[in-house]
């Protein structure tokens, strides 16, 4: 007798570990505003030594304050390694460094090292020779991110040294903080990405000029080769350990985007059917909400979803 192998397909799901109760994220700015203080010195001309260990004892005081408040479990407490908004740092995470700034002499590396701080820097402020990133409001709050640019010509370069190296310092300070357990690195969803960012031609000015302009949507053409990358952050935060990672797509919960609703439902169900097929990453927790309170608009109810891939 013969038996027919089972497809992959045929196999029943994987038990998904238990999420414990959590938090989204935690204020990124310290709460007297040490790390505001810390980038300011630093673009005074400061060490960015100083800078690096502002960073350092923000997160593990952050640690220290979500153990104390009881989130001592194994993923329970969010790692936002975000140090200016967290648009910026998945630009960075991707590889995403537009080519002004690579001719100028940046290039693709870790946000959390010198050289990474440098160029979330010059990203977030330009240069005495580059314009900068286009600032623009978060939603519809009093918060700010800086606008990704998907050029054409600039491929998509997943940095998994980075994300690996942030996850073990996060563990290694948890280690070090009393109740604290192993954290949960969490990214911008790659569908919020898109939409947050802009298509800019190759021979487009950072300040509107263009040779001629790409349609907005055309964004949603670099889809696989995005969500490649984010499979690449995801299988090395898996080899390092990492048993959750939290992936925020809050322009989900919101409406009025310069990209067809159909188009946008297409590449959510590409994406994460494309994540729920990789045999080797962490569980993923996929807030569909905004991360900071803001007020609603009138007749408006919030919308809030979370989901586990």
């Amino acid at each position: 007798m013969t038996t027919t192998p089972a497809r992959p397909e045929d196999q029943p799901p994987a038990q998904v570990p238990a999420l414990p109760a959590t938090v989204l994220g935690y204020p990124r700015i310290g709460p007297n505003r040490e790390i505001k203080k810390a980038l300011e010195a630093h673009w005074r001309g400061g060490d960015v030594a100083a800078l690096r260990e502002a960073i350092r004892a923000h997160r593990a005081r952050t640690l220290g304050r979500l153990a104390g408040l009881g989130l001592k479990s194994d993923s329970a407490i969010p790692a936002d390694g975000a140090v200016i908004d967290q648009v910026l740092d998945a630009s960075v995470l991707l590889g995403l460094v537009p080519r002004r700034f690579r001719e100028a002499g940046f290039s693709a590396t870790s946000p959390d090292t010198g050289e990474g701080l440098a160029l979330v820097s010059a990203l977030a402020r330009g240069t005495s020779t580059v314009e900068p990133l286009e600032l623009t409001k978060w939603f519809d709050t009093n918060y700010h991110y800086y606008v990704p640019e998907i050029e054409p010509d600039v491929a998509f370069s997943a940095q998994t040294d980075a994300v690996v190296e942030r996850f073990r310092a996060f563990r290694d300070l948890a280690a070090e903080t009393a109740g604290a357990a192993l954290p949960r690195p969490t990214l911008l969803g790659p569908v919020s990405f898109l939409l947050l960012a802009k298509a800019v031609s190759s021979a487009e000015s950072p300040t509107g000029g263009t040779d001629g302009a790409l349609a907005q949507e055309s964004r949603f053409d670099r889809l696989d080769e995005l969500v490649a990358a984010y499979s690449a952050l995801l299988g090395a935060l898996h080899d390092a350990g990492a048993a959750w990672v939290q992936l925020e797509e809050p322009a989900l919960a919101s409406d009025g985007w310069d990209v067809p609703r159909e188009q946008i439902v297409t590449g959510l169900r590409t994406a994460y059917t494309a994540f729920a097929g990789l045999t080797a990453r962490p569980a993923l927790f996929v807030p569909v909400t905004l991360r900071h309170r803001r007020r609603r608009r009138a007749g408006r109810p919030r919308r809030s979803r979370r989901e586990a891939v």
